[in-house]
């Protein structure tokens, strides 16, 4: 591969929203969230709609209970107003973003800040159908697809990042 292959895109709201969610989703720490803290939720509104009914004049385990599954049922909900909270504080925030991706790396940057990413720091990658998500533990990098001049293009670098990350899908 000789010609680097070039992505560009803007790092909008929606766009930093949809892979935050993508990131958890897909890290250990984001599916323990997603999938144990609702269910946890789910219980304590199932115990507190049982205590209800096995006993309508106690309103104290209802009132305990259906509380706090509605708040650990609302998780995913106050994770995405943290994502726009945190992405309203950042200087780059609406930036454009501009990539080079070569059989090194990925070289990406915006007009305050850049950055260079060897491909043994992702421990893992994804493809779904709105872009590419690499993951490190706790950080990741996206790329969505718009961001390649083509479908080439989107292609080749689907093929270099499976051959470089170890840990490499594709989700439908």
């Amino acid at each position: 591969m000789n010609e680097p292959i070039t992505a560009a895109f803007r790092w909008s709201q929606d766009e930093y929203v949809r892979a935050q969610r993508l990131a958890l989703r897909y890290s250990k720490q984001g599916r323990s969230f997603y999938l144990i803290v609702p269910a946890i939720g789910g219980i304590a509104l199932l115990g507190a709609v049982v205590n209800l009914c096995r006993d309508p004049a106690d309103w104290t385990g209802y009132a305990l209970l259906g509380p706090l599954g509605a708040f650990f049922c609302s998780m995913p909900l106050i994770a995405r107003r943290a994502a726009i909270k945190s992405y309203a504080q950042w200087p780059d925030r609406d930036m454009d973003v501009q990539c080079e991706i070569s059989e090194g790396g990925i070289r990406s940057g915006t007009a305050m800040v850049s950055s260079e990413i060897n491909w043994a720091f992702f421990q893992k990658g994804i493809r779904t159908q709105r872009g590419f998500l690499l993951l490190s533990g706790r950080s990741f990098h996206w790329l969505p697809v718009h961001a390649f001049r083509d479908s080439g293009e989107a292609q080749r670098f689907s093929e270099l990042a499976k051959s470089k990350v170890k840990d490499y899908k594709q989700k439908a």
